[in-house]
């Protein structure tokens, strides 16, 4: 069984990607998801400068980004989220509990030092297709 690249642009209406990646590899019914930061998938312009606000910037374009390839928040198995303050994991995990209310994904939180200028979360996701 071979790799299948489903989306090579920040969502199917986004903006090309940065580098040399692919924002969603199938292999399988598993999804592989690319790091989604809080920036506008169009404009690739950050959104939110709160924790609060990026945190919710990032989930929708994840969303946005499994829903343009026939999936969904609710079938995210795995998360790993990176924070460049730890201290603001509280904040951070009120807002991914909207999200994700029930069953939720596996999860780890990774301390980032730093990501991106002005960015403060970056999430990677591993997904599967809907039965």
């Amino acid at each position: 069984m071979k790799k299948e690249i489903l989306l090579k642009k920040r969502s199917k209406d986004g903006a090309d990607v940065a580098g040399p990646y692919t924002t969603v590899v199938k292999h399988g019914n598993t999804l592989y998801i690319a790091g989604q930061a809080p920036l506008d998938l169009k404009t690739c312009e950050i959104v939110g400068e709160t924790i609060e606000e990026q945190t919710a910037a990032t989930l929708d374009g994840l969303k946005t980004v499994l829903e343009d390839v026939g999936s969904s928040l609710e079938h995210v198995l795995n998360m790993t989220v990176y924070l460049t303050d730890m201290s603001e994991w509280e904040r951070m995990n009120k807002v991914y509990a909207q999200y994700f209310p029930e069953n939720f994904p596996a999860r780890t939180a990774v301390g980032a030092g730093q990501l991106w200028e002005g960015i403060k979360i970056e999430v990677q996701a591993i997904a599967c297709l809907p039965d």
